[in-house]
Parts: C-alpha cells; structure tokens; sequence
C-alpha cells in the first residue's frame, strides 16, 4: 500500500499557483507530468498506461521547445483532468487538478488549497496534450 507524506485532505482536488512568470504553461506540465510517471512507476511498474504517459510527455517537451504558452489539459492525472492556465489579471499560472500526486512537492507550486477566488474564471478553452485538440474541461 503507498502511504502519502505531507499535505493530506479528505478531497481529492487542490489547486496550485506557479508565482514564476519566466516559466511557460508548457514547462509547468512537463514537471506535473514527471511527478505523474514516477508516481505511476512506483504503483504500476513500466505498464502500457505509464508508457502512453511517457509519449504524452514527448508532445509536452516539444511543446515546451516551442516556448507554448497556452492553456493546457492534462487528462491522465488521478480523478481530474489537470487544468493549467494564465490568470488574466496578475499573469500567474494556476493549476486545478487532484491532490492524489505529490505536486505539492514541486518547488515552482504554491499550494492554494481546494478553492480560491483567482479560480473563479476557468477558462473555456485548452489544448488536450493526448489529443493535440482544443476541447472544453469537464466541471469539476
């Protein structure tokens, strides 16, 4: 059984803010998405899922090295989609997403708890990283 370390909470969704606005939405994704596969290695070993996880990332580092910056859907994290996008007023990024992968561990995320008013106004558009399509998120 995988015992959690840290921040615990009876939901399973949190939101962050990453404060550093040198960073892209894309490079935001790519670190989510390291803690993802080495959450999903640890549980799962090198299953086919982790090994799509993987090629998702390919299309996450090429976005990266197209310095994206764009508002992002990650759909494999654990029990929501992750949604990663620029607020409008103080250029910050924020992220939903769940709270069942350690992202807290990531230095460039301030934890932000489940709710905050900045989260108010999701946006309506992102581009899903599995499809390369833009599409509309799920409610949360």
């Amino acid at each position: 059984m995988k015992l959690r370390s840290g921040f615990v909470s009876n939901s399973s969704s949190s939101s962050f803010i990453a404060s550093d606005k040198t960073m892209s939405t894309s490079e935001i994704a790519e670190l989510m998405t390291q803690i993802v596969i080495f959450d999903y290695l640890e549980e799962e070993g090198d299953s086919d899922w982790v090994k799509e996880i993987k090629a998702i990332q390919l299309k996450i580092i090429e976005l990266c090295e197209q310095e994206y910056d764009g508002n992002i859907l990650l759909p494999f994290t654990c029990n929501y989609q992750t949604l990663i996008y620029r607020d409008d007023k103080g250029g910050d990024i924020l992220i939903k997403t769940c709270n069942n992968h350690p992202f807290y561990d990531l230095k460039t995320l301030t934890y932000v708890g489940e709710y905050s008013e900045r989260f108010e106004r999701t946006p309506n558009e992102f581009l899903d990283v599995r499809t390369g399509l833009i599409c509309e998120p799920r409610d949360y």
